[in-house]
């Protein structure tokens, strides 16, 4: 089995949009608190996708430009 590659297959069709973001913002990703903890799974994500969607959309990384791109045309498609 190979890798999975951004528009080749039908992949990205059967994943959900939280599924989708946890791929783009990565584990690699270390924030902190206030407090000064390191956040972690649905947290993480949230503010993460908060300050990227601050910036202009072509100051945002490529990979999240994709992600974004990717929610407006599901929210433009009728549902099936």
């Amino acid at each position: 089995m190979g890798d999975l590659v951004f528009g080749t297959g039908h992949w990205l069709d059967v994943m959900s949009g939280k599924e989708l973001l946890r791929a783009t913002i990565g584990p690699s990703m270390r924030v902190k608190d206030r407090a000064g903890k390191f956040l972690q799974g649905e947290r993480l994500a949230m503010e993460v996708a908060k300050s990227l969607l601050r910036l202009p959309l072509g100051e945002q990384p490529r990979d999240f430009q994709e992600f974004v791109g990717v929610l407006g045309r599901r929210l433009q498609s009728p549902a099936s």
